[in-house]
């Protein structure tokens, strides 16, 4: 773990703000922290935007609520630079955010029948002025995301289905192409060149493209043994696997494993770091993973998979919790996962990784 913050309430969305320097956090009380990420996860500023999830552009926050997405920037005292309203008779429902781009999918449905969804594509330099791509005839479930391509975007549907649609040619109403046999999403997003796929019971599903360049090659399947074990997301992974899984149970810590790998005793999490149970995570371009949980929690992580740069990282995360060296190694600052106390903990030689449960402790003296 790199950096942790305590904030006073749950943390509901993460994202990254102005080239990945600053994170903010959406907490449950619809406020947001903002904090340096460059600087050990200094506060910096905290907002009253009355929404209920957010994306981030440049120095500008996308705050989407029911009635309108606002388009804020944190550096001119929250002023909001363009607004985009529903139509008439129209809430917003959801949006997805192609990157850290200034395109927006908004996802409204209609306020006297839910299930009725429109799906447009907005620009905060134009957001007064949106591109309606499928109306409400058309079937849209829970889930509507920008594929790895811009021009590209998928939309879950009720039969337990993944429609692909292109940007130029989806008023027509007809997908470029249909993954069946996806089931119930909680989660869908692009990662890697696949499709990633978790259900609401955290099982994924991993789907590669096929020889005419369409997500139909299932990849990867899991299901966890326990109803404890979770799922958050993908990460992209390196030359060895191309995908690495977010995982994790209720009492352990947070693990980063490759997919291929999952499942296998005698195989160890990659990376692993003390927090509790997350609920969302955003990422960056320079290889951090913003984690936040609705225990308060906000963890700023390293996670670059890359084969080559794996131990450099490693060390990264050791020296920055490490206390002193002696002829037993070194003294490392640990934190039990049960009472929340410090502890100096005395490492002994032919450690595997910077895993606390996995060292061999001589003793342990509290600070």
């Amino acid at each position: 773990m790199t950096s942790k913050q305590d904030l006073a309430r749950g943390i509901l969305w993460t994202t990254f703000l102005q080239d990945d320097k600053l994170v903010a956090a959406l907490r449950d009380d619809s406020k947001i922290d903002v904090f340096d990420a460059e600087n050990d996860l200094e506060h910096k500023k905290i907002f009253n935007l009355d929404d209920y999830f957010i994306h981030g552009c440049d120095s500008k926050i996308i705050a989407t609520k029911e009635s309108a997405v606002d388009f804020v920037d944190v550096n001119s005292l929250l002023k909001t630079v363009s607004t985009y309203k529903p139509s008439k008779s129209f809430k917003v429902f959801d949006s997805s955010q192609f990157e850290s781009q200034s395109t927006l999918l908004v996802v409204t449905n209609n306020e006297n029948c839910e299930s009725k969804k429109r799906v447009e594509f907005v620009d905060w330099r134009t957001a007064n002025v949106s591109n309606l791509l499928l109306d409400q005839n058309t079937p849209i479930g829970d889930r509507v995301v920008f594929t790895e391509k811009p021009e590209q975007f998928a939309v879950t549907t009720s039969g337990g289905a993944v429609n692909l649609y292109d940007i130029r040619t989806a008023k027509n109403g007809q997908p470029i192409y249909q993954v069946q046999n996806t089931g119930k999403l909680r989660r869908l997003t692009f990662v890697n060149n696949r499709m990633c796929c978790i259900t609401p019971g955290d099982a994924f599903k991993i789907y590669t493209k096929n020889e005419c360049f369409e997500f139909q090659k299932e990849e990867y399947r899991y299901e966890f043994p326990n109803r404890e074990d979770w799922c958050l997301g993908f990460l992209e992974g390196n030359d060895k696997c191309p995908l690495f899984a977010i995982h994790g149970n209720r009492y352990n810590f947070i693990n980063f494993s490759a997919v291929d790998q999952i499942g296998k005793t005698k195989v160890p999490a990659t990376l692993r770091y003390k927090a509790l149970r997350p609920n969302c995570f955003s990422t960056s371009s320079n290889n951090k993973i913003a984690v936040g949980s609705s225990d308060c929690e906000l963890h700023l992580q390293i996670c670059n998979f890359r084969s080559d740069n794996l131990h450099k990282e490693y060390e990264k995360i050791r020296d920055k919790n490490t206390k002193g060296r002696g002829t037993f190694r070194y003294v490392q600052l640990v934190e039990s996962v049960r009472t929340g106390k410090k502890f100096a903990m005395k490492v002994l030689p032919n450690t595997l990784a910077d895993l606390a449960d996995r060292h061999v402790v001589e003793r342990e003296i509290l600070i």
